[in-house]
């Protein structure tokens, strides 16, 4: 699961309203843009549970 606070910006929302985002391993791969892993997120909002945050993100 990924912090709330991390900024994930989507390169290609997908049909079921996930998202594919490239990730680097270094600043420096995110400065020249190498080395991208894609990964998928997939926000959901937990039921039922006490004091849980409103929506999470999962990488």
């Amino acid at each position: 699961m990924a912090p709330q606070s991390l900024h994930l910006e989507c390169d290609r929302r997908l049909p079921d309203g996930s998202c594919l985002i490239r990730t680097y391993p270094s600043e420096r791969d995110r400065r020249h843009e190498t080395n991208a892993v894609v990964v998928r997120v997939i926000e959901y909002r937990p039921d039922g549970i006490a004091d849980a945050e409103p929506k999470h993100q999962a990488t």
